[in-house]
Protein backbone atom coordinates (compact mmCIF):
# COMPACT_ATOMS: atom_id res chain seq x y z
CA UNK A 1 0.00 0.00 0.00
CA UNK A 2 1.33 3.40 -0.82
CA UNK A 3 1.02 6.51 0.89
CA UNK A 4 -3.00 7.84 0.68
CA UNK A 5 -3.94 10.13 -1.97
CA UNK A 6 -6.73 12.02 -1.12
CA UNK A 7 -7.90 9.16 1.20
CA UNK A 8 -7.43 6.35 -1.66
CA UNK A 9 -4.33 4.37 -2.00
CA UNK A 10 -1.77 4.02 -4.65
CA UNK A 11 -2.41 0.45 -5.48
CA UNK A 12 -6.01 0.73 -5.54
CA UNK A 13 -6.17 3.30 -7.82
CA UNK A 14 -7.86 6.89 -8.43
CA UNK A 15 -9.22 9.18 -11.19
CA UNK A 16 -8.84 11.98 -8.60
CA UNK A 17 -6.27 14.56 -9.67
CA UNK A 18 -3.14 14.65 -7.96
CA UNK A 19 -1.89 17.81 -5.84
CA UNK A 20 0.33 19.94 -8.56
CA UNK A 21 2.68 22.14 -6.95
CA UNK A 22 5.85 24.51 -7.62
CA UNK A 23 9.04 25.54 -6.11
CA UNK A 24 10.43 29.03 -5.72
CA UNK A 25 14.20 28.92 -5.09
CA UNK A 26 16.06 25.65 -5.08
CA UNK A 27 19.69 26.68 -4.26
CA UNK A 28 20.27 25.88 -0.28
CA UNK A 29 17.97 24.28 1.99
CA UNK A 30 15.84 24.87 -1.32
CA UNK A 31 17.56 21.73 -2.72
CA UNK A 32 15.81 19.67 0.13
CA UNK A 33 12.52 21.34 -0.81
CA UNK A 34 13.13 20.28 -4.18
CA UNK A 35 14.52 16.62 -3.26
CA UNK A 36 11.58 16.17 -0.98
CA UNK A 37 8.89 16.96 -4.20
CA UNK A 38 10.54 15.10 -6.64
CA UNK A 39 10.11 12.04 -3.54
CA UNK A 40 6.43 12.39 -3.06
CA UNK A 41 5.80 12.97 -7.15
CA UNK A 42 7.97 9.50 -7.58
CA UNK A 43 5.54 7.85 -4.87
CA UNK A 44 2.24 9.55 -7.02
CA UNK A 45 1.87 11.97 -4.44
CA UNK A 46 1.80 15.18 -6.25
CA UNK A 47 3.36 16.61 -9.25
CA UNK A 48 5.95 18.71 -9.47
CA UNK A 49 4.94 21.38 -12.44
CA UNK A 50 7.25 24.66 -12.23
CA UNK A 51 10.49 25.54 -10.38
CA UNK A 52 11.68 29.30 -10.41
CA UNK A 53 15.32 29.89 -9.08
CA UNK A 54 17.03 33.21 -9.97
CA UNK A 55 20.12 31.19 -10.28
CA UNK A 56 19.58 28.16 -12.08
CA UNK A 57 22.32 26.18 -12.89
CA UNK A 58 22.54 24.63 -16.22
CA UNK A 59 22.81 20.98 -15.08
CA UNK A 60 19.72 21.32 -13.29
CA UNK A 61 17.95 22.89 -15.95
CA UNK A 62 18.59 19.68 -18.04
CA UNK A 63 17.72 17.17 -15.01
CA UNK A 64 14.65 19.38 -14.43
CA UNK A 65 13.24 19.93 -17.78
CA UNK A 66 14.00 16.39 -18.83
CA UNK A 67 11.14 15.45 -15.62
CA UNK A 68 8.98 17.21 -17.85
CA UNK A 69 9.10 20.44 -14.85
CA UNK A 70 9.23 23.82 -16.49
CA UNK A 71 11.96 25.95 -15.06
CA UNK A 72 11.50 29.99 -14.84
CA UNK A 73 13.66 32.60 -13.66
CA UNK A 74 11.15 35.01 -12.46
CA UNK A 75 8.57 33.97 -9.96
CA UNK A 76 6.10 36.57 -11.00
CA UNK A 77 6.07 34.95 -14.64
CA UNK A 78 5.82 31.66 -13.31
CA UNK A 79 2.79 32.79 -11.15
CA UNK A 80 1.28 34.66 -14.72
CA UNK A 81 1.50 31.38 -16.40
CA UNK A 82 1.32 28.20 -13.97
CA UNK A 83 -2.50 29.41 -12.93
CA UNK A 84 -3.71 25.36 -11.89
CA UNK A 85 -1.41 25.25 -8.96
CA UNK A 86 -2.59 23.58 -5.98
CA UNK A 87 0.35 25.17 -3.55
CA UNK A 88 4.10 26.67 -4.32
CA UNK A 89 6.97 26.23 -1.93
CA UNK A 90 9.27 29.51 -1.12
CA UNK A 91 12.84 28.56 0.33
CA UNK A 92 14.14 31.81 -0.77
CA UNK A 93 16.73 34.00 1.43
CA UNK A 94 15.11 35.08 5.31
CA UNK A 95 14.10 38.56 3.98
CA UNK A 96 12.26 37.97 1.12
CA UNK A 97 9.74 35.36 2.55
CA UNK A 98 6.95 38.13 3.56
CA UNK A 99 6.41 39.83 0.49
CA UNK A 100 7.25 36.82 -1.81
CA UNK A 101 4.73 34.92 0.22
CA UNK A 102 2.27 37.64 0.01
CA UNK A 103 2.50 37.68 -3.81
CA UNK A 104 1.81 33.76 -4.42
CA UNK A 105 -1.45 34.75 -2.01
CA UNK A 106 -2.68 37.63 -3.61
CA UNK A 107 -2.04 35.52 -7.14
CA UNK A 108 -4.59 32.72 -6.00
CA UNK A 109 -2.08 30.28 -4.32
CA UNK A 110 -1.09 28.41 -1.31
CA UNK A 111 2.16 29.04 -0.13
CA UNK A 112 4.68 26.97 2.04
CA UNK A 113 7.08 29.10 3.83
CA UNK A 114 10.46 28.17 4.61
CA UNK A 115 10.93 29.61 8.34
CA UNK A 116 11.22 31.79 9.47
CA UNK A 117 8.17 33.40 8.47
CA UNK A 118 9.28 37.04 8.36
CA UNK A 119 12.14 38.97 10.13
CA UNK A 120 9.92 41.51 11.59
CA UNK A 121 6.54 41.39 13.44
CA UNK A 122 5.07 44.11 10.95
CA UNK A 123 6.06 41.69 8.06
CA UNK A 124 4.28 38.77 9.57
CA UNK A 125 1.57 40.47 10.84
CA UNK A 126 1.34 41.29 6.81
CA UNK A 127 1.24 37.58 6.09
CA UNK A 128 -1.63 36.75 8.33
CA UNK A 129 -3.60 39.66 7.10
CA UNK A 130 -2.78 38.35 3.48
CA UNK A 131 -3.90 34.84 4.33
CA UNK A 132 -7.06 35.71 5.57
CA UNK A 133 -8.40 38.36 3.61
CA UNK A 134 -7.22 35.94 -0.12
CA UNK A 135 -8.58 32.70 2.10
CA UNK A 136 -5.45 30.83 1.04
CA UNK A 137 -3.48 28.40 3.58
CA UNK A 138 0.19 30.20 4.60
CA UNK A 139 2.30 26.73 6.14
CA UNK A 140 5.26 27.65 7.87
CA UNK A 141 8.08 24.87 7.79
CA UNK A 142 8.77 24.84 11.20
CA UNK A 143 8.98 20.77 10.62
CA UNK A 144 10.03 20.10 14.19
CA UNK A 145 6.55 20.21 15.31
CA UNK A 146 5.10 17.61 13.14
CA UNK A 147 7.31 14.59 15.03
CA UNK A 148 5.27 11.94 16.79
CA UNK A 149 8.05 12.79 20.04
CA UNK A 150 6.56 16.33 19.75
CA UNK A 151 3.16 15.66 19.62
CA UNK A 152 2.67 13.10 22.59
CA UNK A 153 4.70 16.26 24.44
CA UNK A 154 1.65 18.19 23.53
CA UNK A 155 -0.92 16.64 24.30
CA UNK A 156 0.35 15.35 27.70
CA UNK A 157 0.65 19.07 28.43
CA UNK A 158 -2.69 20.29 27.03
CA UNK A 159 -4.52 17.08 29.12
CA UNK A 160 -2.81 18.64 32.38
CA UNK A 161 -0.62 15.52 32.99
CA UNK A 162 1.99 17.65 34.55
CA UNK A 163 -0.23 20.17 36.29
CA UNK A 164 0.08 23.63 35.74
CA UNK A 165 3.31 24.51 33.34
CA UNK A 166 5.88 27.13 35.08
CA UNK A 167 9.20 26.33 33.17
CA UNK A 168 10.11 25.60 29.74
CA UNK A 169 13.84 25.79 28.59
CA UNK A 170 15.72 25.27 25.81
CA UNK A 171 19.43 24.59 25.20
CA UNK A 172 21.16 24.70 21.29
CA UNK A 173 24.58 24.54 21.05
CA UNK A 174 26.12 23.81 17.19
CA UNK A 175 29.45 24.57 15.78
CA UNK A 176 29.78 26.74 12.84
CA UNK A 177 32.97 27.68 10.60
CA UNK A 178 33.85 30.24 8.69
CA UNK A 179 32.89 28.63 5.53
CA UNK A 180 29.24 28.70 7.28
CA UNK A 181 29.12 32.32 7.18
CA UNK A 182 30.26 33.41 3.50
CA UNK A 183 27.78 30.46 1.72
CA UNK A 184 25.39 33.68 0.95
CA UNK A 185 25.89 37.15 1.06
CA UNK A 186 23.20 37.81 3.82
CA UNK A 187 24.87 34.57 5.98
CA UNK A 188 25.62 36.44 9.95
CA UNK A 189 23.92 39.85 8.43
CA UNK A 190 21.30 42.20 10.91
CA UNK A 191 21.34 43.96 7.45
CA UNK A 192 21.47 43.90 3.82
CA UNK A 193 21.54 47.32 2.55
CA UNK A 194 18.32 48.58 4.57
CA UNK A 195 16.94 45.33 4.99
CA UNK A 196 16.64 43.66 8.41
CA UNK A 197 17.73 39.92 7.90
CA UNK A 198 18.68 39.65 11.67
CA UNK A 199 20.06 35.86 10.77
CA UNK A 200 21.78 33.86 13.58
CA UNK A 201 20.74 31.32 16.06
CA UNK A 202 17.39 32.51 16.80
CA UNK A 203 15.82 32.57 12.91
CA UNK A 204 17.93 30.33 11.21
CA UNK A 205 19.78 26.72 12.70
CA UNK A 206 18.32 27.47 16.12
CA UNK A 207 14.74 29.12 15.31
CA UNK A 208 12.94 25.46 15.20
CA UNK A 209 13.56 25.32 19.46
CA UNK A 210 12.27 28.48 20.24
CA UNK A 211 9.42 28.41 17.90
CA UNK A 212 8.58 24.58 19.54
CA UNK A 213 9.44 25.93 22.92
CA UNK A 214 6.65 28.68 22.10
CA UNK A 215 4.31 25.81 20.55
CA UNK A 216 4.30 23.84 23.90
CA UNK A 217 3.56 27.27 26.19
CA UNK A 218 0.49 27.92 23.45
CA UNK A 219 -0.92 24.35 25.11
CA UNK A 220 -1.82 26.01 28.57
CA UNK A 221 -4.43 28.97 28.67
CA UNK A 222 -4.11 31.92 30.57
CA UNK A 223 -5.85 32.06 33.66
CA UNK A 224 -9.21 34.13 31.92
CA UNK A 225 -8.54 31.60 28.81
CA UNK A 226 -6.59 33.49 26.80
CA UNK A 227 -4.44 32.52 23.94
CA UNK A 228 -0.30 32.32 24.98
CA UNK A 229 1.54 34.94 24.39
CA UNK A 230 4.46 36.81 25.38
CA UNK A 231 3.94 39.73 27.34
CA UNK A 232 7.63 40.51 28.03
CA UNK A 233 10.83 39.81 26.87
CA UNK A 234 14.32 40.60 27.82
CA UNK A 235 17.40 39.07 25.69
CA UNK A 236 21.13 39.07 25.56
CA UNK A 237 22.49 38.71 22.01
CA UNK A 238 26.60 38.41 21.35
CA UNK A 239 29.22 37.26 18.98
CA UNK A 240 32.26 35.38 19.26
CA UNK A 241 32.27 35.33 15.44
CA UNK A 242 33.59 38.34 13.20
CA UNK A 243 30.37 38.66 11.99
CA UNK A 244 27.52 41.71 12.23
CA UNK A 245 24.65 39.31 13.36
CA UNK A 246 24.53 37.45 17.02
CA UNK A 247 25.91 33.87 17.26
CA UNK A 248 25.41 33.10 20.96
CA UNK A 249 22.24 34.22 22.74
CA UNK A 250 19.92 34.02 25.57
CA UNK A 251 16.38 34.94 26.29
CA UNK A 252 13.85 34.95 28.83
CA UNK A 253 10.11 35.39 27.97
CA UNK A 254 7.26 35.73 29.97
CA UNK A 255 4.54 34.42 29.18
CA UNK A 256 0.77 35.74 30.04
CA UNK A 257 -0.08 31.95 31.13
CA UNK A 258 2.28 32.23 33.44
CA UNK A 259 4.96 29.98 32.04
CA UNK A 260 8.57 31.26 31.97
CA UNK A 261 10.43 30.35 29.34
CA UNK A 262 14.78 30.07 29.14
CA UNK A 263 16.29 29.98 25.87
CA UNK A 264 20.12 29.55 25.55
CA UNK A 265 21.63 29.29 21.80
CA UNK A 266 24.91 29.48 20.41
CA UNK A 267 26.42 28.16 17.34
CA UNK A 268 30.23 28.35 18.77
CA UNK A 269 30.36 25.02 20.90
CA UNK A 270 33.20 22.69 20.30
CA UNK A 271 30.85 20.00 18.91
CA UNK A 272 27.48 19.69 17.82
CA UNK A 273 24.74 18.50 20.39
CA UNK A 274 21.14 17.86 20.43
CA UNK A 275 19.26 19.96 21.21
CA UNK A 276 16.63 19.92 23.86
CA UNK A 277 13.13 21.47 25.65
CA UNK A 278 12.54 20.47 29.10
CA UNK A 279 9.25 21.14 30.58
CA UNK A 280 8.55 21.81 34.61
CA UNK A 281 5.00 21.61 35.62
CA UNK A 282 3.57 21.02 39.42
CA UNK A 283 2.81 17.79 39.08
CA UNK A 284 5.86 16.61 36.42
CA UNK A 285 8.19 16.92 34.47
CA UNK A 286 9.24 15.94 30.53
CA UNK A 287 12.24 16.47 28.67
CA UNK A 288 12.21 16.07 24.61
CA UNK A 289 14.97 16.40 22.11
CA UNK A 290 15.70 16.65 18.44
CA UNK A 291 16.11 12.95 18.02
CA UNK A 292 12.32 12.31 18.62
CA UNK A 293 12.59 10.98 21.67
CA UNK A 294 10.94 12.36 25.25
CA UNK A 295 11.23 11.25 28.81
CA UNK A 296 8.12 12.31 30.95
CA UNK A 297 7.47 11.85 34.97
CA UNK A 298 4.13 12.35 36.15
CA UNK A 299 2.85 11.76 39.01
CA UNK A 300 5.94 9.62 40.24
CA UNK A 301 5.80 7.23 37.22
CA UNK A 302 8.52 8.35 34.58
CA UNK A 303 8.41 7.22 31.12
CA UNK A 304 10.60 7.02 27.83
CA UNK A 305 9.81 6.92 24.15
CA UNK A 306 11.76 6.54 21.43
CA UNK A 307 10.36 6.77 17.92
CA UNK A 308 12.85 6.43 15.34
CA UNK A 309 13.92 8.58 12.48
CA UNK A 310 11.18 10.63 10.83
CA UNK A 311 10.62 12.38 7.69
CA UNK A 312 9.82 15.65 9.12
CA UNK A 313 9.64 17.83 6.15
CA UNK A 314 7.23 15.03 4.25
CA UNK A 315 5.08 15.67 7.43
CA UNK A 316 4.63 19.24 6.85
CA UNK A 317 4.41 18.52 2.77
CA UNK A 318 1.16 15.48 3.35
CA UNK A 319 -0.27 17.96 5.84
CA UNK A 320 -0.46 20.84 3.33
CA UNK A 321 -1.49 18.55 0.93
CA UNK A 322 -4.44 16.64 2.72
CA UNK A 323 -5.20 19.91 4.21
CA UNK A 324 -6.26 21.47 0.31
CA UNK A 325 -7.85 18.32 -0.23
CA UNK A 326 -10.13 19.11 2.84
CA UNK A 327 -9.14 15.25 4.02
CA UNK A 328 -7.40 17.04 7.40
CA UNK A 329 -8.61 20.46 9.32
CA UNK A 330 -5.63 21.99 10.45
CA UNK A 331 -1.91 22.69 8.98
CA UNK A 332 0.41 21.72 11.53
CA UNK A 333 2.17 24.90 11.63
CA UNK A 334 -0.42 28.12 10.21
CA UNK A 335 1.18 31.29 9.75
CA UNK A 336 -0.47 33.02 12.61
CA UNK A 337 0.55 30.36 14.85
CA UNK A 338 4.14 31.72 14.18
CA UNK A 339 3.31 35.39 15.17
CA UNK A 340 4.78 34.58 18.84
CA UNK A 341 8.15 33.57 17.62
CA UNK A 342 8.97 36.49 15.40
CA UNK A 343 7.56 38.37 18.50
CA UNK A 344 10.31 37.16 21.18
CA UNK A 345 12.98 37.45 18.02
CA UNK A 346 12.57 40.89 17.48
CA UNK A 347 12.13 41.28 21.87
CA UNK A 348 15.18 39.81 22.08
CA UNK A 349 16.87 42.35 19.71
CA UNK A 350 15.24 45.76 21.30
CA UNK A 351 16.30 44.33 24.55
CA UNK A 352 19.64 43.49 23.81
CA UNK A 353 19.73 46.76 22.34
CA UNK A 354 22.74 45.77 20.24
CA UNK A 355 24.87 42.59 19.36
CA UNK A 356 28.21 42.65 21.92
CA UNK A 357 31.08 41.12 21.34
CA UNK A 358 33.13 37.96 23.38
CA UNK A 359 36.69 39.59 23.96
CA UNK A 360 39.59 37.01 22.66
CA UNK A 361 40.69 35.84 25.74
CA UNK A 362 36.93 34.10 25.84
CA UNK A 363 37.30 32.28 22.78
CA UNK A 364 39.50 29.87 20.72
CA UNK A 365 40.55 29.84 17.06
CA UNK A 366 40.83 25.88 15.08
CA UNK A 367 41.10 24.23 12.09
CA UNK A 368 38.28 22.15 11.08
CA UNK A 369 38.19 20.08 8.01
CA UNK A 370 40.39 22.64 5.96
CA UNK A 371 38.33 25.65 7.58
CA UNK A 372 38.57 27.91 10.32
CA UNK A 373 36.53 27.76 13.56
CA UNK A 374 35.78 30.12 16.82
CA UNK A 375 34.17 28.46 19.98
CA UNK A 376 33.55 29.93 23.14
CA UNK A 377 35.43 28.93 26.11
CA UNK A 378 33.34 26.80 28.07
CA UNK A 379 30.22 27.61 26.41
CA UNK A 380 28.26 24.21 27.83
CA UNK A 381 29.21 24.42 31.31
CA UNK A 382 28.14 28.80 31.19
CA UNK A 383 25.03 27.32 29.23
CA UNK A 384 23.85 24.67 31.39
CA UNK A 385 24.86 26.77 34.89
CA UNK A 386 22.82 29.47 33.62
CA UNK A 387 20.05 27.09 32.61
CA UNK A 388 19.66 25.62 36.35
CA UNK A 389 18.90 29.09 37.62
CA UNK A 390 16.56 30.43 34.61
CA UNK A 391 19.54 32.54 34.33
CA UNK A 392 20.57 35.18 31.43
CA UNK A 393 24.03 35.58 31.26
CA UNK A 394 24.48 38.37 32.70
CA UNK A 395 23.27 37.21 35.63
CA UNK A 396 25.33 34.06 35.77
CA UNK A 397 28.66 35.54 36.85
CA UNK A 398 29.64 34.86 32.87
CA UNK A 399 32.46 37.79 32.14
CA UNK A 400 31.12 38.89 29.20
CA UNK A 401 27.82 39.01 29.57
CA UNK A 402 26.44 42.77 29.62
CA UNK A 403 22.86 43.12 30.89
CA UNK A 404 19.48 43.63 28.93
CA UNK A 405 16.43 45.49 29.78
CA UNK A 406 13.22 43.93 29.66
CA UNK A 407 10.76 44.86 26.90
CA UNK A 408 6.60 44.87 27.25
CA UNK A 409 5.57 43.27 24.01
CA UNK A 410 2.07 43.19 24.88
CA UNK A 411 1.54 46.28 21.91
CA UNK A 412 4.39 45.85 20.11
CA UNK A 413 3.73 45.86 16.95
CA UNK A 414 6.90 47.37 14.76
CA UNK A 415 10.65 46.72 14.70
CA UNK A 416 12.77 48.36 15.19
CA UNK A 417 12.11 50.37 18.57
CA UNK A 418 15.72 50.29 20.46
CA UNK A 419 17.50 47.89 18.34
CA UNK A 420 20.73 49.43 16.60
CA UNK A 421 21.01 52.54 19.27
CA UNK A 422 23.97 51.20 20.80
CA UNK A 423 26.95 50.97 17.68
CA UNK A 424 29.40 47.81 18.51
CA UNK A 425 31.94 47.32 15.92
CA UNK A 426 33.03 43.67 14.61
Amino acid sequence: MGIPIHGVAESEGTHMRRTKAALIGINGFGRKHLDQMLRLREKGVMELAAVSEIRLAAEDRRMLEGEDIKCYTDYKAMLSSERDLDFISLSTPIHLHADMGIDIMESGFNVLLEKPPAVVIQDVDRLIRASRQTGKHCAVNFQLTSGKAFTKLKEAISGGAFGRIHTITGIGMFRRTDDYYRRTPWAGKTKLGETYILDGTINNPLSHLLNNMLALSGMQKGENGQEAAPYEVTGELYRANRIEGEDTSCIRVQMNNGVTMCFYATLCHSQETMPTIRVLGERGSAIWSYDNTLMMESGGKPESFSFGEEDSLENIYLNMIRVIAGEERQLICPVASTRNFVLVSNGAYESSGAIFDIPDRHKLRSVLDGTAVTTIKDAEAIIYAAADGSLLFSESGVPWGVPAKPVDMRTYDKFPVNFGRVVQSV
